[in-house]
């Protein structure tokens, strides 16, 4: 076998956490004969600098733990060859079948993974992982990996400079067919996605597993270097006569706010039931998995049978199933008996034929917590279809059977037999508040063939659905969640073969040997690989600027993007100079090097009566310029998914700052706007950090409804963090400012009108801090402002 028998894995000492020991005994035990090492942080250092002098330089250089982590793996496979695994991946069988006859092997990331934001920005088709590798030793592929990742060393993004996004990149790029790796299906070694944390935390490690033959390792995507702003959910908010509202969730901070509060409602899940009994067990078992604990499951059966056997243990007074005649009521007047034994000041529906993750009442519970909605819902569910192995991600609406709601809110149901639950709900949504969560895997829905709508019905969602798997994929989802939901109980329910479960060897860990130095000659190569990047909106307010306008548009085509990358978008407002006509010839002139151009002209009626920053002056200057920024969005984004904000006077800025702010990874983010030369003073001082932030700005610093303190008073510039490379903002300026597109379609705008006290870009910051979405700023990228 090419492949040697060796396993490399690293951590930054030999103390692994507990759960990361079980994974690695997984290891050792299917894999007895081979050498496991373990290098750490001291021996790969020492590795890189014996074996690859020449690339100490750049390794050295990296500003992150997770460049280092990436690059030195690389160097691993190329010196030693063996298989490369994430701590966080478990072992399910021996490899050998998988690694005979092959020299390189990397795997693809699931197909969901291209449409994450980061994903998407960088225009990926198709994801090369480096969670589990295995090569031979002296692939010439790697000597491509390590030219781009010297070529990249400036890069601060980790998927673009070390990551998946780099191995794609150089394996596009691989010109030499002999040099190109096989690329493994993403079921062979990591079948779960990183959204799937719902059900892998579920799993025991080393426990008895459901994949098949064709998988051989399970990646948990545990993410200790990415998984920070993952605890996010996006919500949104529908209220009645406005727009949507969007934003993020942060749970983790949430949870402990509630259980700083004491908030734990009594939640009452309000399930009816007849005819269904083998389904409804499953929907009681899936009931009793909830991590929430102040609950309770009020069941109305009509079916006049006995009680089921599987709720002769009451669960200490959680379940209280009642029985009603067989009367034939109508599904909407069972609802309302429901609704009548409620004793919780939460409701929430729960379906009979369909199954609910163990997360689901306790996700639902805080955010109704922290938006202060009347009912939370899920914009997106799982949908499952089992006789024809379908699995899918819904389309965007409110669920009715995925609701949640304060008492009082839904009173009763008309009395039909099938959409009964939809009126209420429609009526909600028009006088009340409901936040959305974007959770599909809280839910699934299930078609089984004794639904009250027909096929054609789920014919109609699964066609509008936005994801799916069918037949062999299908499955796989299934063997993913069955740690954490019934799916192969339910199988059988219906009476379809089950899920078969693989038995594991018990664990048997093994003394991980010291990792061996040997010398191997520096690799050097010339090879490049061309980076897909994003398109770019560049908008620009603009008044009174023709002598301002000849040096940006030579700083704009100056610049390292992509021009074909780039639409420029400008709004002349109030000019008492030939600025518009002198735009027009500048954007005649330049704009066929742009993807697009368009110049807006509109009338304020706004003349400055003193200087420009006068206090008294403020909100009324700011205003307008807030209103040109959302015209600029409103009426010039496309299908652009950044939006990157230029004052017209900027002296100069590097060329590669457009690409310095896009890795930094951050939706919204600006560069130290200094004043006169690079090193000079912050000159924007709408980019601050309070000093502090339980006293922020006093109210006797209120004039005209703005917070307008001295500079410096209760506020830190860009400048006092220069020994960082990045800073959490309270406020943002304009005179150059990143902002990701998506966060103005979902309505994020610049406030005209004082926001918590300010306006326009301060304002923008702290709208979006109520979002969930933290602003940023690099003190060491700068900018110059005359």
């Amino acid at each position: 076998m090419p492949i040697p028998k060796i396993l490399h894995q690293m951590w930054r000492d030999e103390a692994l956490p507990e759960r990361w020991a079980a994974l690695r005994s997984t290891w050792a035990n299917h894999l007895p004969e081979w050498e496991h090492r373990l290098w750490t942080d001291a021996s790969l250092r020492e590795f890189v600098a014996t074996c690859y002098p020449d690339f100490l330089p750049v390794y050295d250089g990296y500003g992150s733990g997770i460049m280092r982590a990436d690059a030195a793996r690389y160097l691993l496979l190329d010196h030693f060859g063996g298989v490369y695994a994430d701590l966080d991946t478990e072992c399910l069988r021996p490899l050998e079948p998988l690694l005979s006859g092959e020299r390189l092997l990397l795997p693809l990331e699931p197909e969901l993974h291209l449409s994450a934001k980061v994903s998407a920005s960088a225009g990926m088709r198709r994801i090369v992982g480096n969670a589990w590798m295995a090569s031979e030793p002296g692939h010439p592929f790697w000597k491509l990996v390590v030219a781009e990742m010297t070529q990249r060393r400036k890069n601060t993004g980790p998927l673009d400079a070390t990551g998946p996004f780099l191995l794609t990149h150089v394996t596009h790029g691989c010109e030499q067919p002999e040099w190109r790796p096989k690329l493994l299906p993403s079921e062979s070694v990591q079948p779960a996605t990183n959204q799937d944390g719902e059900w892998l935390k579920a799993r025991e490690p080393g426990s008895p597993h459901w994949y098949g033959p064709g998988t051989y390792a399970l990646h948990y995507w545990d993410g200790t270097w990415w998984r920070k702003g993952h605890e996010q959910t996006r919500l949104f908010l529908l209220r009645s006569a406005s727009p949507l509202v969007s934003g993020v969730l942060n749970e983790p901070k949430t949870a402990s706010l509630a259980e700083a509060a004491g908030y734990r409602p009594l939640v009452s899940c309000l399930m009816v039931t007849g005819r269904r009994r083998e389904l409804a067990g499953q929907a009681v078992a899936a009931f009793r998995r909830q991590t929430y604990a102040n609950r309770e499951l009020v069941v109305i059966d009509d079916s006049g049978n006995d009680l089921p056997p599987f709720v002769q243990d009451d669960d200490g007074g959680r379940i209280r199933w009642i029985q009603m005649p067989p009367e034939g009521k109508p599904l909407g007047a069972l609802r309302n008996l429901a609704l009548a034994e409620a004793r919780g000041s939460l409701l929430c529906q729960w379906d009979d034929d369909d199954l609910s993750s163990p997360a689901r009442l306790e996700r639902q519970v805080m955010a109704i917590f922290a938006s202060g909605a009347d009912a939370c819902g899920l914009n997106r569910l799982q949908m499952w279809w089992p006789a024809r192995s379908r699995f899918a991600i819904s389309s965007n609406r409110i669920w009715e059977c995925a609701l949640m709601w304060r008492r009082g809110t839904i009173t009763a149901y008309p009395e039909l037999r099938a959409g009964e639950d939809t009126p209420p709900v429609q009526e909600l949504a028009a006088k009340g508040r409901i936040c959305m969560l974007d959770a599909p895997t809280l839910y699934t829905y299930i078609c089984h063939g004794q639904n009250t709508f027909s096929e054609a019905h789920w014919d109609s969602l699964w066609m509008a659905a936005s994801q799916h798997w069918e037949e062999s994929a299908c499955e796989t989802r299934l063997r993913i969640m069955q740690p954490a939901l019934p799916v192969h109980e339910y199988l059988l329910a219906l009476g379809l073969p089950g899920l078969s479960a693989t038995p594991s060897l018990a664990l048997s860990p093994r003394p991980v040997p010291a990792a061996t130095i040997a010398s191997v000659p520096p690799i050097r190569s010339t090879v490049s690989i061309t980076r897909e990047l994003p398109k770019i909106l560049i908008a620009t307010p603009v008044k009174d600027a023709v002598p301002f306008l000849g040096p940006f548009f030579a700083n704009l085509l100056r610049t390292d993007y992509p021009l074909d990358k780039i639409s420029l978008a400008l709004l002349e407002s109030d000019s008492r100079d030939a600025t518009a006509a002198v735009a027009r010839e500048h954007l005649a002139a330049h704009g066929h090097r742009l993807a697009g151009t368009r110049l807006l002209q509109r009338d304020y009626g706004f003349q400055l009566k003193g200087e420009r920053s006068q206090p008294s002056l403020q909100r009324q200057r700011r205003t307008v310029l807030a209103q040109s920024r959302n015209t600029l969005v409103e009426s010039a984004l496309d299908d652009e998914a950044w939006v990157l904000w230029i004052d017209v006077d900027l002296l100069k800025w590097p060329a590669d700052v457009l690409l310095r702010l896009l890795d930094s990874g951050h939706q919204i983010v600006c560069p130290n706007c200094v004043k006169g030369v690079y090193g000079g003073p912050s000159f924007d001082l709408n980019s601050f950090v309070f000093k502090d932030k339980a006293l922020r700005d006093g109210p006797e610093h209120l004039l005209d409804g703005l917070y307008q303190p001295p500079a410096g008073l209760s506020r830190k510039y860009l400048d006092a963090f220069r020994d960082q490379e990045e800073v959490e903002l309270d406020g943002v300026g304009g005179t150059m400012l990143l902002v990701e597109a998506d966060l103005h379609r979902h309505g994020l705008r610049f406030p005209a009108m004082p926001y918590r006290g300010f306006v326009e870009t301060e304002g923008l910051a702290q709208m979006a801090q109520d979002f969930g979405v933290t602003c940023w700023g690099l003190p060491k990228v700068e900018i110059v402002h005359p």
